[in-house]
């Protein structure tokens, strides 16, 4: 699957099934934003422009799910099921 991450410019990572954005993207050297890693601070939040992604667990409360709605994911817990395009949210 492949992620493009757009912030100030556009990264494309390669993720595997069942691995999440973050760990990845460090993995590979891309700085993302985060605290604590585990979906509670919300520091990584991340807007879906395309593509879809596994279900948040109940326990990711660094988002609302209004936010989720809106089609926001957390990149620590996102867990793509396809290729996706994400908008990194200062």
């Amino acid at each position: 699957m492949t992620i493009n991450l757009i912030s100030n410019q556009t990264k494309t990572i390669s993720v595997a099934e069942n691995q999440n954005v973050l760990s990845i993207a460090q993995q590979q050297g891309i700085n993302m934003s985060y605290a604590c890693s585990t979906g509670y601070c919300g520091s990584c939040k991340c807007k879906m422009v395309s593509g879809k992604a596994a279900e948040l667990p109940i326990s990711a409360s660094g988002i609302s799910h209004d936010e989720i709605e809106q089609g926001y994911t957390l990149a620590c817990q996102c867990k793509p099921l396809g290729d996706l395009t994400l908008l990194e949210v200062d």
